[in-house]
């Protein structure tokens, strides 16, 4: 995984190995973004909460667009949808949270896979925690239809996720 990342917010976001780690200020967000586009032989994306200095994980897993914002969290602008770990809530281009799943925590494991059309275009994304089904949100004719790729925001200092994309394995 650590050559699958195009885009980073490298002033608050490092990547050491698989694991990406946040050390912004407690106003700041950050993104890592991995180089290859969602395609149907690479539609799966997982983090692993190795670290979290508040109660729950302050962290999201979703899709963005290729020039998203790296100091906005994933979901909250046009061109992305995710889930936020902290509240449990799911963001889908805009601030206004969806209640969709649980809150997590250290230790939490957040997968994130994109389900295609014949076409190959990406249909829907699903989400699961500890690999229990969380739920699913269709995106097709929804989000731009350009390149959407993985896209991991962190927003607590301390808080770090190991990242995994072995898709082949799923």
């Amino acid at each position: 995984t650590r050559e699958g990342f195009g885009r980073m917010n490298k002033r608050n976001v490092s990547l050491t190995g698989c694991c990406l780690s946040f050390s912004g200020r407690e106003d700041e967000r950050g993104i890592a973004q991995l180089k290859t586009p969602v395609n149907p032989s690479e539609a799966w994306c997982e983090i692993n909460v190795v670290e979290s200095l508040g109660s729950e994980a302050s962290c999201a897993i979703g899709l963005a667009v290729g020039e998203y914002p790296n100091d906005q969290m994933p979901g909250w602008q046009y061109g992305s949808v995710a889930y936020h770990l902290d509240d449990g809530n799911l963001f889908l281009q805009e601030g206004t949270p969806i209640q969709f799943g649980p809150v997590c925590h250290k230790g939490d494991l957040v997968s994130c896979h994109v389900h295609f059309t014949p076409e190959g275009a990406p249909e829907r994304v699903t989400w699961s925690r500890n690999n229990e089904l969380i739920g699913s949100r269709v995106i097709l004719g929804i989000l731009p239809s350009q390149p959407l790729y993985f896209t991991i925001g962190l927003n607590r200092q301390g808080e770090r996720v190991i990242v995994s994309t072995d898709w082949h394995n799923k």
